[in-house]
């Protein structure tokens, strides 16, 4: 497996993985519960697996050897489970659907089913870092116009890191982003475990849609999935 996570490798019942793309291509979905990604923030909570794919960026089980799964190429790919793993959840988290409130959506469905956010534990896998994620001189303040307004505006040095060197570009600390949505709901910092791999650094081991904007190379992404197994 290329990449997993100590935290969810502590938790009952539970297998997870966060593929590379070589790894990706040849994984075997058929017992996987899958959405339709359009970085937005809606969670479907699967009872068993439909015949199609809806809409959004998230979902949720407490089915037995029903998988979950997401694709990413530079966004976050978050996995979560319970700590005594009876549910699990994937989020897609882009800047949008983090800003429009899919990472609270994963929490609040944990909460409606009686796990407390003590109790749940979240690890981010290989995802666009802030040395490579520049946006625009404008994006700072659209992130002030979101659900997150309250966060961006507490943590803008954690957020945004000026380059001077390069003509002020701004660049945009994704993770760090999750991780300050995640705590604002009352995840504790020693349940989330960051995977610190950049994708648009790792070349060929992982698919990056903004290093395919800057060099033309052949469409590629990362699966990343959690399952939890019978008999928890």
């Amino acid at each position: 497996m290329a990449y997993n996570s100590e935290l969810l490798c502590s938790v009952p019942g539970i297998s997870h993985g966060f593929l590379n793309v070589r790894e990706s291509v040849c994984f075997d979905r058929k017992l996987f519960a899958e959405i339709n990604q359009v970085h937005g923030n809606e969670l479907v909570f699967f009872k068993r697996k439909l015949p199609h794919k809806p809409n959004a960026d998230a979902a949720f089980t407490d089915k037995d050897n029903l998988g979950l799964g997401i694709i990413t190429a530079d966004c976050l790919p978050l996995l979560m489970a319970s700590s005594d793993g009876k549910y699990i959840c994937v989020a897609h988290g882009g800047w949008k659907g983090i800003a429009s409130g899919i990472i609270q959506k994963c929490i609040l469905e944990f909460g409606k089913n009686n796990i407390n956010p003590e109790d749940i534990r979240v690890s981010i896998g290989p995802h666009i870092g802030s040395c490579c994620y520049e946006v625009s001189s404008d994006f700072p303040s659209n992130l002030l116009n979101t659900s997150i307004s309250n966060i961006v505006n507490q943590n803008k040095t954690l957020l945004f890191h000026h380059i001077l060197s390069e003509g002020s570009k701004i660049r945009f600390d994704l993770s760090m982003c999750g991780r300050l949505v995640l705590k604002s709901m009352g995840i504790k910092d020693e349940h989330i475990d960051i995977i610190n791999t950049c994708t648009y650094c790792s070349g060929e081991d992982l698919g990056s849609y903004r290093r395919r904007s800057h060099i033309p190379e052949e469409k590629t992404y990362q699966y990343s999935w959690i399952m939890k197994r019978s008999g928890v």
